[in-house]
């Protein structure tokens, strides 16, 4: 038979401003699990090295025209991956 592989979906969420943004909402299609795989404020890269959960779980609160969301701390000049 045919095997089908499930790619892993990724949302990259960049500010591009020097300004933090606490509890940054994010629009997500689905009410499921985020894990952040990739986040530029770690000490390895150069980032402040503030300790942020691993997943993120996202609740039914439209955003961004997206029915489900979630918030996270935003760094200055930050860049964070999640996958889903």
């Amino acid at each position: 038979g045919v095997q089908t592989c499930a790619l892993p979906i990724f949302l990259f969420v960049c500010n591009f401003t020097p300004i933090e943004r606490p509890e940054y909402r994010v629009g997500v299609p689905r009410g499921k699990q985020y894990r952040l795989v990739l986040n530029s404020d770690e000490l390895q890269y150069g980032g402040s090295g503030k300790a942020r959960p691993a997943v993120y779980k996202a609740k039914k609160q439209e955003c961004d025209g997206r029915p489900y969301s979630f918030g996270y701390d935003l760094p200055p000049y930050g860049v964070a991956v999640f996958e889903f």
